[in-house]
C-alpha cells in the first residue's frame, strides 16, 4: 500500500549499503508523486543516497524518514536522517574533502548545496539528526517553523496518530490525535477527527472537541488535543481529552499543557479549555503516548536553538516507546 506522506511519515531502515539504493528509489518516487520536475527529482536522489550512505558507512545503522511538505504555493519533500552513532563535527564534515571513511568527502556539503533548507544536530551521547528539505520552484514554507514525525508501529502501514496545523491571519490552529490502539481502525478514528478539525476553521478548541466527540461515537475513539494560538496577543488556548502530552518551552519557565481524562467518541468526563502564554521564539511540542513523556531537552545542549524538524527528530529518536504508533509535532513561533 502506498503511504500518504501528507498524512504520515515514511521510515526507511538503513542497516548496510544494500539499503541505499532502495532509499534512493523510494525518495525519488515520493518526489515524482509530489510533482517534482526531473531536475529536482534528481536532487532528491542524490540527497537520499548521501544520507543513507552516511548512515550505513559511519553510524552502522539508522533511519531515513520522508515527509511531504504541502503549502498553497507548492510542495516539498523533507528527508530526515536519524542515527545513534558516535556523533560528528557537523561543521568540519560540511567541508569538501573531509572524510573519515576514505570517500571524496563531499557528502554533507553536497546535501547542503542541493537543499532548499538544511539543519542538523549531533553529539557523542545523542547521535545525529540531519534534515534536508527540497521545495518545488515557487513553493514557500509556512511562516511558523513546523517539524513533525508520525510513524506507525512496526508491522503496520497506516498510522493511528495524525497531526495538523492551520495558519491564518490571527495565528495558528493545531491538532494532534491518537486513535485508540493502532492499525486501520485507529487511523480511521484520527482521520475523522482531522476532517472535523479542517471543517471548523477559527472555532474555539472546545467547540471542535465537542463536535468530534459527537461525530466519532461509531469509531474506535481517540485521544485528541486542539490548540489555538493568537499570535498578536501571544495567548494559547488548549483543549485536550486523553493521553496527549504538550509543552511550551522558551524564555519563560516551561509550561505543560493539560489534557483531561477520557476518550473522544466514547467517554468524556469534562471538556475544559486552559489558557497559556506563548511568546515569539518559543517552542510548542505535542506528542502522543507512543513517546515517553519523561524527557528534558536540557539533556541536549543547544538543541532548542535548532529547527523544529531537528527537535522533532531528536525527540522521536530518543523517546519513542516502540510499542505503539508515535507522533511528535513541534512548532516554533517566528
Amino acid at each position: 500500500m502506498e503511504i500518504d506522506l501528507t498524512r504520515q511519515s515514511l521510515a526507511i531502515q538503513i542497516t548496510d549499503m544494500h539499503d541505499v539504493g532502495d532509499a534512493r528509489r523510494r525518495a525519488m518516487s515520493a518526489a515524482q508523486t509530489l510533482g517534482f520536475d526531473e531536475t529536482h527529482v534528481g536532487r532528491v536522489g542524490i540527497i537520499a543516497t548521501e544520507l543513507a550512505g552516511n548512515l550505513a558507512k559511519h553510524a552502522g545503522k539508522g533511519q531515513l524518514i520522508l515527509r511531504a511538505l504541502t503549502h498553497s504555493s507548492g510542495a516539498g519533500l523533507e528527508l530526515m536522517s536519524l542515527d545513534s552513532g558516535p556523533g560528528m563535527n557537523i561543521q568540519l564534515c560540511m567541508e569538501d574533502g573531509y572524510s573519515t571513511a576514505g570517500s571524496p568527502g563531499t557528502g554533507l556539503g553536497a546535501i547542503n548545496r542541493l537543499s532548499t533548507t538544511f539543519d542538523s544536530y549531533s553529539s557523542a551521547s545523542a547521535g545525529t539528526v540531519i534534515v534536508a528539505r527540497i521545495l518545488t520552484p515557487g513553493a514557500k514554507l509556512p511562516a511558523n517553523d513546523i517539524g513533525a514525525v508520525c510513524i506507525p508501529i512496526e508491522g503496520e502501514t497506516q498510522c493511528g496518530d495524525i497531526w495538523a496545523v492551520r495558519e491564518d491571519a490571527e495565528g495558528l490552529f493545531l491538532l494532534l490525535s491518537d486513535g485508540l490502539g493502532h492499525g486501520v481502525g485507529a487511523a480511521e478514528a484520527s482521520e475523522q477527527a482531522a476532517q472535523i478539525f479542517w471543517a471548523m476553521p477559527g472555532r474555539e478548541p472546545a467547540s471542535v472537541l465537542e463536535a468530534q466527540h459527537a461525530a466519532m461515537r461509531a469509531s474506535r475513539g481517540a485521544a485528541v488535543l486542539v490548540a489555538r494560538l493568537n499570535a498578536t496577543a501571544s495567548t494559547l488556548k488548549c483543549t485536550g481529552v486523553g493521553n496527549i502530552a504538550g509543552l511550551v518551552l522558551g524564555g519563560q519557565k516551561s509550561r505543560g499543557l493539560v489534557s483531561m481524562n477520557g476518550i473522544i467518541g466514547h467517554q468524556v468526563y469534562k471538556i475544559r479549555t486552559f489558557d497559556y502564554v506563548c511568546e515569539p521564539g518559543e517552542v510548542m511540542i505535542l506528542h502522543s503516548d507512543g513517546l515517553t513523556s519523561r524527557w528534558k531537552l536540557e539533556e541536549f545542549p543547544g538543541l532548542l536553538n535548532r529547527s523544529a524538524a531537528v527537535i522533532a527528530g531528536m525527540i522521536y529518536k530518543k523517546y519513542k516507546r516502540g510499542k505503539d504508533d508515535a507522533a511528535v509535532l513541534v512548532v516554533r513561533r517566528p
